[in-house]
């Protein structure tokens, strides 16, 4: 399982310095709140977002509610890896995925 965490404005309009303070303790307050949950937990800053991946499916819920509480985190999104060849393969899993929610619907 894998989140991509979005930083809150605040902190993506510092200076390099500070926003590179601000993510490494953002980091530190992720794992201390989630190494309840997972003790395998990874999680991994970038420059723009903050990477968790956990091995516990059984976890999901609690992880995204405990991560709801975390100041400093403006999104949270759930991944999904899913390998993939050419364009059409991205094409067939995305219809497989969300059929239901476009059946109807235009582009325009």
């Amino acid at each position: 399982m894998k989140f991509i965490i979005k930083l809150f404005p605040e902190i993506t309009i510092k200076s390099q310095s500070v926003r590179l303070r601000f993510i490494k303790i953002l980091t530190g307050n992720i794992r201390n709140v989630l190494k309840h949950y997972d003790e395998t937990l990874a999680v991994v800053r970038h420059w723009d977002n903050i990477e968790v991946r956990a091995k516990d499916e059984n976890q999901r819920l609690a992880i995204r509610d405990a991560l709801t509480r975390i100041p400093g985190i403006h999104h949270i999104l759930e991944v999904e890896d899913v390998p993939f060849t050419d364009m059409h393969d991205i094409f067939e899993k995305a219809l497989a995925q969300y059929r239901e929610q476009l059946e109807g619907k235009t582009f325009c």
